[in-house]
């Protein structure tokens, strides 16, 4: 099949979910179909096995209320014939559905979260608005694809067609997510990390209100609660627009922006997920399996896991003495051990894209 992608977002370079679930999946499907993706300009785009083709940028917000989306989508639509023009998240799909109108092309909606739910547990007042708009996106689209068991749930409430939503879940690149020891040696020797003293690491989109909450709940809860027990720790910080009162906390220490966040996660005793808030499912929790580290999250930030699968790196808690109780016993696994062979069959992007139905 011909198919065209749409992101309201830049997809390089590939460094936050949303980014990275669109670029991976474009490079799975591209081994399967003749693949389109159409985007803002990113930076530093690397060579790849699909085809972009530029879209005005200027965020979310601009793109929601653009009056030459529709021409400019409906150009690309003409000239490249899809078969399917699937949408990244709800914001253009209306726009999207005006421009395909008449060419025969399948409308797909890949809803990589609930929006009114995630606005709504972000304690956004607008969330009810957008549910509207999400209900018109799910109904408008001829195929939904969700990332989780919960989302397909929420998301079939909204729709009229129960057999047009289909669970496509997040990934991981095994290519670059895997264990590495040398990895593992190197960066630890380069940030100087006794053998002897734990390594926990958080990254992401440090602006993101999510993250921006989960920060605050390390440096108010976690901290100093691991503190207290006595354990000789070293935390880091990794991602991009940090806040002021992560700078100044000595406790933590902010290496910035990584271009090499998978040794980052080989080079981690454990990786800490204390999130209150947000939705989808988080990659960053598979790629930390993939490397073999443990990771340790609450039940929200490891929402719409495979659990099972997922264990016995991942462990959940929802209390911060447990949660605090984890990481110790986490920071004090000797016996690195990469995943269980089911959870590459669930979340190789490979076998993600292999099962996505555009029937």
């Amino acid at each position: 099949m011909k198919l065209l992608i749409v992101s309201p977002q830049p997809i390089f370079p590939p460094n936050d979910g949303g980014r990275a679930r669109v670029y991976h999946l474009a490079k799975a499907l591209s081994e399967l179909h003749e693949v389109h993706v159409a985007c803002p300009p990113g930076e530093g785009e690397p060579r790849v096995p699909f085809t972009t083709h530029p879209l005005p940028s200027g965020g979310i917000r601009r793109q929601i209320g653009n009056p030459n989306l529709v021409p400019h989508l409906r150009r690309l639509i003409l000239e490249i014939g899809p078969d399917v023009v699937q949408v990244e998240q709800i914001w253009q799909v209306p726009w999207a559905a005006i421009a395909a109108a008449r060419t025969g092309a399948t409308l797909v909606l890949d809803a990589t979260n609930v929006e009114h739910q995630r606005f709504r547990g972000m304690g956004a007042r607008v969330w009810p608005l957008i549910r509207l708009w999400e209900i018109a996106a799910v109904r408008l689209a001829g195929t939904v694809f969700a990332v989780s068991d919960e989302d397909l749930a929420a998301l079939r409430k909204l729709g009229t067609n129960r057999n047009k939503f289909h669970l496509v879940p997040n990934g991981y690149d095994g290519t670059t997510f895997h264990p590495n020891d040398a990895a593992r040696l190197a960066l630890r020797d380069r940030l100087a990390v006794e053998d002897d003293e734990p390594l926990l690491l958080f990254f992401g989109l440090l602006s993101y209100p999510p993250n921006s909450e989960a920060l605050e709940i390390l440096r108010q809860e976690i901290v100093p609660k691991l503190d207290a027990s006595e354990l000789r720790f070293r935390l880091i910080v990794a991602g991009k627009d940090p806040p002021d009162e992560l700078l100044e906390d000595e406790r933590l220490q902010y290496v910035g922006m990584v271009d090499d966040i998978a040794a980052h996660i080989n080079a981690a005793d454990a990786v800490l997920v204390p999130l209150r808030s947000g939705g989808g499912t988080r990659l960053k929790i598979l790629e930390t399996i993939a490397c073999g580290t443990p990771v340790v999250s609450t039940t929200i930030g490891a929402a719409g896991l495979d659990v099972a699968v997922c264990s016995p790196l991942l462990t959940l808690a929802d209390d911060w003495d447990g949660f605090v109780e984890a990481v110790i016993a986490a920071s004090r696994t000797k016996q690195r051990a990469g995943p269980q062979p089911g959870f590459g069959q669930t979340y190789d992007w490979a076998n993600i894209a292999r099962g996505m139905s555009y029937q």
